[in-house]
Parts: C-alpha cells; sequence; structure tokens
C-alpha cells in the first residue's frame, strides 16, 4: 500500500519556501512558486499544459527509496534513507507530474540539480537510478552514471553497488558485478566516461550527469540525450556543484533554467532546483 503522507512534506517544504519560514535562494522561491502555480494550472488541463500531479505516483517512487534504500557510508551505514525535505520536493515532483492522458508519461525529460558538496546529491542519484530501474516498467533498461572522467563516473555507480550490497530487498533484485549492475527485466546499470568506446548503440532510460560544472563541452551531455528518442519517459539528470567554468555547458544550462524559473522562457519538460546564495549586487 503506498503511504501518501509521504508526499506532504513536499507541499509543506514549497511553502515555507514561499512564506519564508525555509530560509531560500531566489530561485528556490522562484521554483516552489512555480511548483505551486502549476498545481493550479493542472485543474484544468489542456493542450497548452496537458500535466496534473498525481500524489500516488510520486509517493511511490518516495516510498520505494525511504523503505529500501539505505545510507551506504559513515556512523548512518545501513540505515533507511529518510530525505530531507528539499529532497522530498525534487523526487515528488520528477515523478508526480505525469500527462493527463496518460499516466505513464511524465512530464519532466530533464532534471538540473544544483547543490552545495557534501548535500547527498551522489546518494540521491543513485536512489532515484535504483528506483527507476525497479518502479519503472519499460524491458530492458539501460540506466548510466556519465561523467567526464571515468572515476568520476564511477561516483554514482559505486554507491549504487554499495546501496544494493547493504539493502536485503535490493540484493534480491540487483546483481553487483564490477562494471555492471544487473536488474529486473533483463536492466542494466552502467558507469560511462565521455571517452569511453560505447557511446554509440545506446538506448537510456536515465542518465546521470555527475558533476556537470567539469565538463567543457556539451558532446557527451548531447550523445546521451539523442539516445533516448524510443524510451517513454526517459531522464537526463544532470547533477552538480559550484565552480562550473564559465562558458561551459553546465553555466548555459543553469542560465536557460534560470530564465524558465524567471518566467522569460517556458520549458514544461525541465526541472530545476539551483540552491546558491543569491547576488547581493542583484
Amino acid at each position: 500500500m503506498i503511504d501518501l503522507s509521504r508526499i506532504n512534506r513536499a507541499f509543506e517544504y514549497a511553502q515555507d519556501v514561499i512564506s519564508g519560514e525555509e530560509v531560500a535562494g531566489k530561485y528556490i522561491i522562484l521554483a516552489a512558486e512555480r511548483f505551486v502555480n502549476d498545481l493550479e494550472r493542472s485543474q484544468a488541463p489542456d493542450e497548452d499544459f496537458p500535466w496534473v500531479f498525481d500524489p500516488e505516483k510520486a509517493a511511490k517512487y518516495i516510498q520505494f527509496i525511504e523503505t529500501v534504500c539505505v545510507h551506504s557510508r559513515g556512523s548512518w551505514a545501513g540505515k533507511p534513507f529518510i530525505l530531507s525535505p528539499w529532497q522530498v520536493f525534487f523526487v515528488a515532483q520528477l515523478f508526480g507530474w505525469v500527462h493527463h492522458e496518460d499516466e505513464d508519461k511524465r512530464r519532466f525529460t530533464t532534471a538540473h540539480l544544483f547543490v552545495a558538496r557534501k548535500s547527498g546529491k551522489s546518494q540521491l542519484a543513485a536512489a532515484i537510478t535504483l528506483a527507476m530501474a525497479v518502479l519503472d516498467t519499460d524491458g530492458a533498461p539501460q540506466l548510466v552514471s556519465a561523467a567526464t572522467k571515468r572515476d568520476q563516473a564511477r561516483e554514482v555507480f559505486d554507491e549504487i553497488s554499495r546501496c544494493v550490497k547493504q539493502s536485503s530487498p535490493l540484493k534480491k533484485r540487483f546483481k553487483v558485478n564490477r562494471t555492471e549492475i544487473e536488474g529486473p527485466r533483463m536492466g542494466v546499470i552502467k558507469p560511462l566516461a565521455s571517452d569511453a568506446n560505447s557511446l554509440d548503440g545506446l538506448n537510456l532510460n536515465l542518465a546521470v550527469v555527475d558533476e556537470f560544472h567539469a565538463m567543457k563541452t556539451g558532446d557527451l551531455y548531447r550523445v546521451l540525450a539523442s539516445s533516448m528518442g524510443s524510451r517513454k519517459s526517459p531522464i537526463m539528470l544532470a547533477i552538480t556543484t559550484a565552480g562550473f567554468i564559465p562558458d561551459g555547458p553546465c553555466a548555459t544550462f543553469m542560465a536557460a533554467g534560470k530564465q524558465v524559473l524567471e518566467g522569460q522562457k517556458r520549458n514544461d519538460r525541465l526541472l530545476i532546483l539551483t540552491y546558491e546564495i543569491d547576488d547581493p549586487e542583484l
């Protein structure tokens, strides 16, 4: 049974951010306002905005993460991974928004998460990967953790491996190998670097682009995105910390995402949360 109360934290977080009870920067406030405004728009979906928010769908993925996934390192190793309010806000939107005529067609195909170091982004990305590998219904799903360098590409992959090994329910569903993880419905999870020889022939359900800020060009991002055409609800998930290259793809994508939040551009298929300190001169 799905515990719908889990989704309440997303609504509460949005309201607390908007009211000022939860201290947040400009773009998180705008993201919360966007969520609330879109909930109102979804009451009468049409061709211009065909999306509705399905609390049960969102709660299903949150519940999976919090009851099956575990912390993999430190004093919390082996204990349930209980999402922080901001993480619930992110996951709920990623999986809760669906097409009003087809609940298996998700709204967000691109998600960008910009957070400070030590915020648990790799663990969150690992949990999202595992949730999609189990709960999505595509046959032979492909999910990758990608980065510029091979070692970085393994960060999320290794987090997934540790989580599987320490979770009894996950150990029954996945088989961890050195270079890949075998999952349900003949699925596979792999690390993938930009210098890999296996960039051709991909058919991805999920690509986690780790430390997006370190990429000097958008070549890898574009290759991954172009590999998702035959999937019904794929997700390009870019996660990164501060320090991006000023003229790199991360800066370009972040600037465009902020314009969406500011209402200067429209992209209903992009979910973006950017946690940063406001510029005092703006």
